[in-house]
Order: C-alpha cells, then structure tokens, then sequence
C-alpha cells in the first residue's frame, strides 16, 4: 500500500493533525496519528483505520508516537475499531502512547490493546 497522508484543520486555530497510513515491511498497516486526535480529526482517524483494516492481514498498528492530546471523539474511533477487527479475528495494536495520555485510553477500555509496557506497570501509573 503506498503511504497516504492527510491534515486535518481546525478552521477557528492553528489546530494541525497529521494521519499517516503504511504497509510495514511485514503486511501489517501502521497508521501514524501526529497531533491532537479528537472531534476535527477523529473522522480522518476512523477513514485511515478502515482503509488499514481492508489492506492488513492480522492486525492493525497506530502509532501515537507523537499524538499531542485526545479527546473521547478520537478515543470513540480507536474503540469502535478494536470492535471491528475483533469481529473479524483481527486485533488492534496501539503502541507508543505517551504518559500525558495513557490514562485516558486506559479509561476507554483499550488498555489491553497497548503494546509498549507491562500491563502492570500501565495500570499502576493510570491509578486504575
């Protein structure tokens, strides 16, 4: 799959997200979210997770690397996924969720779907 990118713009800020869609080396479609994640962002979320979803085999990754904030609308996008590819037999992978945000994905129930620490440790630093 060729890389796919687009900005979402908040017309009243300078509110900028950037969603990036590729095919890792091993079939597996990484979606790379920059920025805040929430209700400006959050359709151009679930339109790059549906098209990454139709290309992979197995799973599929997001990257949050660098999301700056999320709100429940972005958050609303990432659950209704992880429904989906599990209807399929499919998973949700979130990797690189940064502190400022973990709690709030933990809150939504996507705890198990995080990949880059223990879920002990998680679940100690969220408070849960």
């Amino acid at each position: 799959m060729p890389q796919v990118s687009g900005w979402a713009a908040d017309p009243g800020s300078v509110h900028l997200t950037r969603i990036d869609v590729a095919m890792a080396r091993d079939t597996v479609p990484v979606v790379r979210v920059q920025g805040a994640l929430d209700i400006v962002s959050a359709p151009e979320l679930g339109a790059a997770l549906a098209r990454a979803a139709a290309d992979g085999e197995h799973r599929v990754v997001v990257d949050c690397a660098e999301l700056s904030a999320v709100d429940a609308d972005g958050l609303r996008v990432l659950v209704n996924m992880r429904r989906t590819l599990a209807r399929r037999r499919r998973a949700l992978v979130i990797r690189h969720v940064p502190d400022r945000v973990v709690a709030r994905f933990v809150a939504a129930g996507l705890a198990g779907t995080i990949e880059d620490e223990p879920r002990a440790e998680r679940t100690r630093r969220s408070g849960a």
